[in-house]
């Protein structure tokens, strides 16, 4: 009676967390009998959090940026959806490529987020997923792993994803800049031209448009012109709808003088009523 044993050879053309391209070869122990050749759409997540942090869909619903290792030197890219519907979760991912698949299942189990995509071709059957704890600075970091349908685990290697600032980054957020004297607040307000984003900072004192805003992945670094110097404040997106960063001051040397926590919290737009 045939063993079935998973083996994965990887193509780093393609993107993990989208499509793996792989062989199943069934053995029996000592002989191998047949090889087949599959190309699926694969990812599963298991998310167990760190203590200091309580498992719910609010705070995983959104865009995630995850990028899987494979060896040393290369790594592929991805982009996965969780959201909340009617009580329920659903998750979706675009690969490197730009194609998009809904997962089959999404849910919380106990301290665990789960979910999967099963793969089947020629009566050979497994999963392909990864498993994760949620950091304090919010990123999941763990790794991926390919099982057969037994459960055995076949291969496994290097799995993070972060926050995509980029999806929730426009709008309004309250900002706090914690000096040695006392903290300043103001709105920083967000537009989204293409690809592309504009900052103001706007307070009982006036408007300034910062003169650059740089966003990747979690993080923002953007530049305003203040007092014959420049303001460098670089964040990241630790939360859904909070940044934690810092922010520098260099006068007209460009050397920094002064620097702080800077923090900024998305405003909740009020809704409207008919």
């Amino acid at each position: 009676m045939l063993q079935p044993v998973i083996l994965v050879q990887l193509n780093l053309k393609s993107g993990f967390a989208g499509y793996l391209s792989f062989h199943v070869e069934l053995f029996e122990r000592t002989m191998k009998t047949n090889i087949y050749s599959i190309t699926g759409w694969v990812i599963a997540i298991c998310a167990t959090l760190a203590t200091d942090y309580q498992l719910s869909a609010a705070n995983l619903a959104g865009k995630w940026e995850a990028s899987a290792s494979f060896n040393e030197t290369e790594s592929r890219d991805s982009v996965f959806t969780i959201r909340k519907k009617d009580g329920k979760l659903t998750a979706s991912m675009i690969n490197e490529d730009g194609e998009k698949r809904d997962m089959d299942r999404a849910k919380v189990d106990g301290e665990t987020l789960v979910i999967e995509f099963d793969f089947e071709r020629d009566g050979a059957k497994g999963i392909i997923g990864a498993k994760a704890d949620l950091q304090k600075d919010g990123s999941l970091v763990g790794k991926w792993y390919v099982r057969s349908e037994d459960g055995t685990e076949q291969m496994t290697n290097d799995w993070k994803a972060v926050r995509s600032l980029s999806a929730h980054f426009a709008g309004k957020w309250e900002v706090v800049a914690e000096t040695e004297e006392n903290d300043i607040q103001h709105d920083l307000i967000i537009k989204k031209s293409g690809s592309s984003f504009t900052a103001v900072a706007s307070s009982d004192a006036g408007d300034t448009t910062y003169s650059s805003v740089k966003v990747s992945k979690n993080e923002v670094n953007m530049q305003l012109p203040f007092g014959g110097g420049t303001v460098k404040v670089s964040a990241k997106l630790k939360q859904a709808r909070k940044l934690v960063g810092e922010w520098k001051y260099y006068d007209d040397f460009n050397e920094e003088v002064a620097k702080g926590t800077w923090t900024a919290q998305k405003a909740k737009v009020a809704k409207s009523t008919p």
